[in-house]
């Protein structure tokens, strides 16, 4: 059950982070407030935290 419940956070907070990169990579989202090397940066993060999230994911269902 345990397994299941942190599978589930760490998918959503995959997929939140993703659709985060997209939109901050490819749309005008917070563009007035968010722009230049801050932009790339939190981009970079979000990417780097993702994939870290998804190594997470693949350790977890791996030691099964």
């Amino acid at each position: 059950m345990k397994k299941i419940i942190n599978a589930t956070l760490s998918s959503t907070t995959i997929l939140i982070c993703l659709i985060l990169v997209y939109n901050l990579s490819m749309t005008t989202l917070f563009e007035d407030r968010l722009f230049g090397t801050r932009r790339i940066i939190l981009t970079i993060l979000l990417t780097i935290y993702a994939l870290f999230r998804i190594f997470k994911v693949y350790r977890l269902f791996k030691n099964n």
